[in-house]
């Protein structure tokens, strides 16, 4: 994803953080899943608005979530930006790649 995609990605995070698109939403929930099942981290703790070393999500952690969501959403994470820093950032960045995989597919 270009820097200006992200940027406007982050900026809409930031704006509606209480309202979320199903896209998003679904993301959300299967971000959630993923980090209660394989981090031990609360659903309850997790919200948009939650920084991800917070979670205790390192930079490795982040590399590995991104794997097994890659492997649960059957998309392709490359190149993760360096600048996801709340849960809502990677959600927005993860629903925006699924969108482009969809419409690739169609």
């Amino acid at each position: 994803m270009a820097a200006t995609d992200y940027d406007a990605v982050k900026k809409a995070s930031s704006e509606n953080s209480q309202m979320l698109s199903p896209a998003v939403a679904d993301t959300l929930a299967k971000l959630r899943d993923l980090l209660e099942d394989r981090y031990g981290v609360d659903k309850v703790k997790i919200a948009m608005e939650t920084e991800l070393g917070s979670l205790g999500l390192d930079s490795l952690s982040l590399v590995e979530c991104a794997f097994d969501l890659e492997k649960s959403l059957n998309v392709v994470l490359s190149d993760l930006p360096h600048e996801l820093s709340t849960v809502g950032d990677l959600v927005h960045y993860v629903t925006e790649v699924r969108s482009r995989s969809a419409r690739l597919e169609t």
